[in-house]
């Protein structure tokens, strides 16, 4: 059995206090990680489709963005560059990725469905999985026949 003694020792102190931070950190980093994004990550994003057209850069070698499509829903939010396009940066899709001729990606791109690339296109890295992407707010319900400055909206017969 060991006895209170054993912690009056300094290099007990000092290794227990060593695991502590260590315990701190690594939790610290884990919230850090399953942390979500917000739609005010995003250089690009669309609930839906994202499509770049024809030589249009989104970001810089020294500021990278993300660009992203869909929900955390399977299926909705397909990306698609066209020829000469590019992104400094990340895309993420919930899912199908079309890269066409010349374009370019310099991070990773992930997305969970089909990945199309064209002729001459470069890319970082491609992951096959649902990517992290928004939450958004549920859509405002709007009725008809609300009063508006004293007014009452008319229907149309």
């Amino acid at each position: 059995m060991v006895g209170a003694g054993w912690l009056q020792s300094p290099r007990r102190v000092f290794a227990l206090s060593l695991c502590a931070l260590a315990t701190v950190c690594v939790m610290s980093a884990a919230n850090t990680a399953m942390a979500s994004v917000v739609i005010t990550d995003f250089a690009i994003y669309a609930q839906r489709d994202v499509k770049i057209g024809v030589g249009t850069i989104v970001g810089l070698p020294s500021q990278l963005s993300l660009v992203g499509a869909g929900t955390m829903v399977v299926g909705v939010g397909d990306a698609q560059l066209n020829g000469t396009a590019g992104i400094h940066g990340n895309l993420r899709a919930g899912d199908d990725v079309s890269l066409g001729n010349s374009t370019f990606v310099s991070g990773t791109i992930t997305n969970p469905d089909q990945f199309t690339v064209g002729s001459g296109v470069t890319y970082g890295a491609h992951i096959v999985a649902m990517p992290d992407l928004p939450t958004l707010p549920v859509a405002t319900v709007f009725s008809n026949g609300l009063t508006r400055s004293g007014f009452k909206t008319a229907s149309v017969r």
